[in-house]
Order: structure tokens, then C-alpha cells, then sequence
């Protein structure tokens, strides 16, 4: 196995030391000496610290060699620094398998720190949760139906007339510190009641929502809810900070330091609101299950769950990383000197 691609981070983009931060790499941006030893899938992909021994769990969620696009994300372990540039090396090939999903380098372990990972970027099927926590989800009305992402892999293309995704055990989401995030491109900002996703009962007591358009025909904004069944907190961003057929990127936090909404890593609202919601109903994307009428209509694309309240800094990072990636780091051939068998692989 040798060293086919280097990958340098910027630490201008990293907006804070973060202790092991999921990094997503483009693999269009690699080099040829990447594409012509690396197998289809990318199966046989692993990746190293600069020292080419540390290696790192990476996840693979598309590789294709004939048109040399695909996306990983990889789990960096340790402190990913905002003062000096890191360098991560890119092994291959082109005929070793896919390591197991719970290994120690595996899918699963890119996402330790996630309670749900969903690429919605499936064909056929259901909605996969790459964390191995079995929040999967069931695709409804034409889904799965993908077109193309904001990441390079697919996203789910809803046309607002039922389709959504139920998700399994989505009321296990009542965290009393939690953070939920997703790319989004509306195709209709200005149509009432575009849930893009949330979990509220019939009996309307306990929930979580999002949702773009709010109920006093304000339009271009996203509307966020909370309510634990004593209190409803609302908040809202700014009309006109959301637009209709461009992608951004939507975070809501919650916890010890009140609710919080971002757009695009950078934060747009707040609220005093520091309880405890607990789950009433089954938690769907694309709509809420008491306003199944309401539902989205646009592409939706990388939903993520973390029972923690991330911090502005990670967030305006992950920003940085997903919507620029080819900016957030820079893809080299490796030199001569490190292009050598790795025997420390299989063991």
C-alpha cells in the first residue's frame, strides 16, 4: 500500500483548536497519482497522520474512478489546530476491501460522537445512519429521488407533495443538550409551513421544529421551535437570510447556554430557553408528523444529530470545510521519500 494523495488543512480556515473533528474531503480535488492506483468504491482507502502510523477512521461514501469524483469524511483524532497547518496522508492500493463499518478505522467510528449521520444520498433503499445507532430512516411518497448535493455525493430531492423520511427511534433525539444541522435548498421560501424537519404530536405539547416561512408571512427566513410541554420558545432568523434555489447550511443548539440558531456558520438568533424537550412523536425530515400537510419542497442533504451543544467555532469550521473544501485544505501528490509500503496497515 503506498502514499497516493496528501492532504494539507489551512489553519486559517480552523476557527478554534477542536479535538476530533470530522473532516470532509472532496475526492475530486485529489491528484492523478490518487486516481490511477485507488479501486472503485474506495474500498481499499486509508488514511494516516503525517507520520504515515496514525491511522484515522475514514468513512466512504462514494468513489467512483471513471469520473474520479466521490466523497470521505474522516474522523480527526486528537486536537485539529488553528495555528499551524496539519497534513493527512492518503493510502491505497487499489485492492484491499473495505474494513468492517464497527472496526476501529470504520465508517462507524468517523461519527463516535454523533447519535445520528445520514448522507441522504441514497438511490434505492432506506436512509442509512452512519454511526451504526440505527436512526435509520424510511423513505415516503416518490423517495429516495436524488439529484445533485452541496457535498459531492447525492442529496434527496423532495417535491413538497409527501415526500419525507420517517426516522427510526427519532424520539430518542430528547437530549437536554443537543445540536441538529442540515444543508437545505428550498425551492419555494415563500410557500407556508416548509418543514424541513421536526417531531410534534398529535396533542401538540412536546416538540422540535424547523422550518422555513413563518406563520405572520414573513418570508426568506427560518423558523425555529422548541416546546417541553411547560414552555414554547420561538425564534426566528432575519427575512430575506434564506433563499430560494441556493444551498446553506442550518444548524439549531440547545442546552446550558439557551437555544441558537446558525445560516451558514455564522449565528443568526437566540433564546433564554435552557430546558429539557422530551420526544412526544416520530421524528420525520421533510415534514412534522402534526402538519403532514406542510410538507418540503427542495433538496435536502447531510442531517446530523450530536447530543452536545457544539460551539460557534466548530460550527463556522464545519461551514468553512463543507461548503469550500478545495479552499479549507490543499490536495498534493505525495513526495518520492514517503511513497513507500505502509507495513504497519494490518496490524
Amino acid at each position: 500500500m503506498s502514499n497516493v494523495a496528501n492532504i494539507t488543512i489551512d489553519h486559517t480556515k480552523v476557527d478554534a483548536d477542536l479535538t476530533d473533528f470530522p473532516i470532509y474531503i472532496d475526492l475530486s480535488d485529489l491528484p492523478d497519482s490518487f486516481w490511477d492506483v485507488v479501486a472503485n468504491g474506495g474500498g481499499d482507502i486509508r488514511v494516516y497522520k503525517d507520520d504515515g502510523t496514525t491511522e484515522l477512521a475514514r468513512e466512504i461514501v462514494s468513489c467512483d474512478t471513471g469520473t474520479k469524483t466521490g466523497e470521505m469524511h474522516l474522523d480527526y483524532d486528537g486536537t485539529l489546530s488553528s495555528s499551524s497547518d496539519i497534513t493527512i496522508q492518503i493510502w491505497a492500493d487499489g485492492s484491499s476491501s473495505e474494513p468492517a463499518s464497527d472496526a476501529t478505522y470504520g465508517s462507524e467510528n468517523v461519527w463516535g460522537d454523533y447519535e445520528a449521520v445520514s448522507h441522504m444520498n441514497e438511490t434505492s433503499g432506506s436512509m442509512v445512519d452512519s454511526t451504526g445507532n440505527g436512526h435509520t430512516g424510511t423513505y415516503q411518497g416518490d423517495l429516495p429521488n436524488t439529484t445533485t448535493g452541496k457535498l459531492s455525493a447525492d442529496a434527496q430531492d423532495l417535491d413538497g407533495v409527501g415526500d419525507y423520511v420517517d426516522v427510526t427511534d427519532g424520539g430518542d433525539f430528547d437530549f437536554a443538550n443537543g445540536t441538529m444541522q442540515i444543508w437545505v435548498n428550498s425551492q419555494e421560501t415563500s410557500e407556508a409551513g416548509q418543514h424541513i424537519f421536526g417531531d410534534r404530536d398529535s396533542n401538540n405539547s412536546n416538540y422540535i421544529q424547523l422550518y422555513s416561512y413563518d406563520p405572520f408571512e414573513n418570508t426568506g427566513l427560518l423558523q425555529i421551535r422548541i416546546n417541553d410541554g411547560s414552555s414554547s420558545h420561538d425564534m426566528s432568523t432575519s427575512e430575506g437570510s434564506w433563499e430560494d434555489n441556493v444551498w446553506g447550511m442550518a444548524h439549531i443548539t440547545w442546552g446550558n447556554s439557551g437555544m441558537e440558531a446558525f445560516l451558514n456558520g455564522s449565528s443568526e438568533c437566540t433564546d433564554a430557553y435552557t430546558g429539557n424537550w422530551t420526544s412526544n412523536g416520530d421524528f420525520d425530515i421533510g415534514r412534522t408528523q402534526k402538519f403532514s400537510d406542510a410538507s418540503f419542497n427542495g433538496y435536502l442533504q447531510e442531517f446530523r444529530v450530536r447530543d452536545e451543544q457544539l460551539t460557534a467555532t466548530w460550527i463556522s469550521t464545519e461551514y468553512n470545510n463543507q461548503s469550500s473544501p478545495s479552499t479549507f485544505y490543499t490536495a498534493s501528490e505525495p513526495s518520492p521519500a514517503t511513497n513507500t509500503t505502509n507495513f504497519f496497515q494490518f496490524f
